[in-house]
């Protein structure tokens, strides 16, 4: 039986990144992709959403087009036979640009699943029922101007805050220090209950003026044991330690899965269930 409440599960995809979201009985996948696991949506995510008694993706967030963030998405995009319908698929204003964004549209497109595009600004309040704030605050975006094609797309990712009674959590895509400085300058944060840290522990994210602006309670890093990047930085890890968050990592503990009320909240490990608080 499932408690009423938001719950997210930051799914064990190897090197990369896949998020889901649950609430009111609406769903939300943010992101879903590896460079390491093949077949992502064939092994991974269905017989993941299937375990859960999923048979609809209210809304799928797509970040930005890097491969880490979509194989598994472009595959249930392409397949018919899943058994998981789909709501909406949203990708970013100047994501729209971008190739592999366009091809996700276009496939979505001729399932007649509707495309909808954000912006920092934007609010999807109610997409995971009343009670769920969702804003977007990254990528800026000049409106009523053509959008040039990103020559970085990991600047373009979406960042969405996620706020339910006093739980909150900050998703950041693949974001560099460049964007955690705009992001800085233009919202005052307060400290946020769970931070997904950007790009997977790059060292070219997650700054320590970040990092101390949003104070995470907890720090879950996605990515694959062994990957070539090196991901997560050590500095990065140590950074977050010193902050006194308390540390998850999709390769050591398998699923990372959270639930709140609002007030209280439960997160633990898949791979040692019995360790959670």
């Amino acid at each position: 039986r499932k408690e009423s409440g938001l719950s997210v599960t930051i799914l064990d995809v190897g090197q990369g990144d896949g998020i889901f979201l649950e609430a009111e009985g609406r769903t939300m996948l943010v992101d879903c992709g590896s460079s390491q696991k093949q077949e992502l949506g064939e092994k991974v995510l269905i017989p993941f959403l299937k375990s859960q008694g999923v048979d609809q993706l209210d809304t799928i967030v797509v970040t930005h087009g890097d491969q880490d963030h979509i194989s598994g998405i472009r595959e249930l995009l392409e397949g018919n036979e899943s058994g998981i319908d789909i709501g909406q698929l949203i990708v970013s204003e100047s994501g729209m640009t971008d190739a592999a964004c366009k091809e996700l549209a276009e496939l979505a497109q001729l399932r007649k699943i509707p495309v909808r595009t954000c912006k920092a600004g934007d609010s999807f309040t109610g997409v995971l029922g009343d009670s769920v704030e969702i804003l977007c605050f990254n990528p800026v975006v000049d409106v009523g101007k053509a959008q040039e094609a990103a020559s970085d797309r990991n600047a373009e990712s979406i960042v969405l805050h996620i706020s339910y009674g006093a739980f909150s959590m900050l998703l950041t895509g693949d974001i560099g220090i460049r964007e955690e400085e705009e992001l800085l300058k233009r919202y005052d944060f307060s400290p946020v209950t769970v931070l997904k840290a950007a790009h997977h522990g790059s060292a070219n994210s997650s700054s320590r003026e970040f990092l101390d602006a949003v104070k995470p309670a907890y720090t879950i890093f996605s990515y694959g044991k062994g990957n070539s990047y090196g991901h997560p930085a050590s500095g990065v890890v140590d950074r977050c330690e010193e902050l006194g968050t308390q540390v998850w990592e999709t390769a050591e503990s398998g699923a990372v899965r959270l639930w709140t009320d609002g007030s209280r909240l439960r997160i633990y490990g898949w791979l040692d269930r019995q360790g959670g608080i």
